[in-house]
């Protein structure tokens, strides 16, 4: 009977022994905070297309702007069609094949138009070559354009020049998945959100939701909203150069939502959403 109480107690002290180490070893690796996990997939993803040797991206951009004077309402839309092919070597962006399909509607009954913008980046080239076609509705009376180059002086170049303001800035442009950077001065919350498959070229792909929402104030300071804020329409908000901005920050919202293809890894879409509500 000793010996099986001896047998008992050693049994007993290994389940102590056991537990404690268990312990000590979860007290050491505290639980990973699921922002900087999903936070981490995100930027582990940019970094991996960075080195790829071409992406081709389809998208759309979309501007509603409402204006509101009294019981007049004036809305106008803008948006963008694009077809985008980037052709790198390295992390250097050496070939560019774009379409772009640009609508503008107008309110009040003034109408809309069309036309449709092709860039092209030549290989072994340092200049984009631009050129104007299909106008329609309030485009017409704008003149169809040969290829021209981005940030010549000529006059045919002149409505191309005010939407790309040099090749440089292209080049910077295209080298990005994205313009906002990750860090903890512009990264305000993480979310894992539902999804649900994505249709793309008659098939269905599983994907990971992750949503980020950024600091506007911070972006701003760092300039990398200039291109969101050259779209709103500042005649129509009757606003000059110095009151723009401080109208649209207050409580501006800017979402980004990183759509994760499961079997691939890579983003299969990228929805961003810039909201501002500004009375006055």
């Amino acid at each position: 009977m000793n010996r099986i109480w001896r047998i008992l107690a050693v049994l007993t002290l290994l389940v102590v022994v056991m537990s404690t180490f268990a312990q000590d070893e979860t007290e050491e690796e505290p639980p990973v905070d699921p922002s900087v996990e999903m936070l981490a997939t995100i930027e582990s993803i940019l970094e991996e297309m960075r080195e790829l040797p071409g992406v081709r991206i389809d998208g759309l951009l979309t501007v509603r702007q409402t204006v509101r004077t009294g019981n007049t309402s004036v809305d106008t839309t803008f948006s963008q069609d694009i077809d985008l092919s980037i052709g790198r070597s390295g992390e250097q962006v050496e070939q560019v094949e774009a379409k772009l399909i640009q609508n503008l509607n107008l309110g009040l009954g003034i109408g809309r138009g069309s036309f449709t913008m092709d860039l092209i980046l030549p290989k072994n080239e340092d200049n984009f070559y631009a050129r104007l076609s299909n106008f329609s509705g309030l485009m017409l009376d704008m003149a169809p354009q040969e290829w021209v180059i981005v940030g010549s002086d000529v006059d045919e170049a002149e409505f191309i020049n005010q939407t790309f303001p040099s090749s440089l800035e292209l080049l910077t442009s295209f080298s990005r998945v994205i313009d906002y950077p990750l860090t903890e001065e512009t990264v305000i919350a993480v979310r894992e959100r539902r999804s649900q498959p994505i249709r793309y070229e008659r098939q269905d792909h599983v994907v990971r939701r992750i949503e980020v929402e950024f600091d506007v104030d911070a972006l701003l300071e760092l300039g990398v909203l200039d291109a969101a804020l050259a779209t709103v329409d500042v005649a129509a908000l009757e606003l000059g150069p110095d009151d723009l901005i401080p109208a649209l920050l207050d409580g501006a919202t800017l979402l980004v939502n990183f759509y994760i293809d499961e079997e691939t890894g890579f983003f299969r879409r990228i929805e961003t959403s810039l909201t501002y509500d500004t009375s006055f």
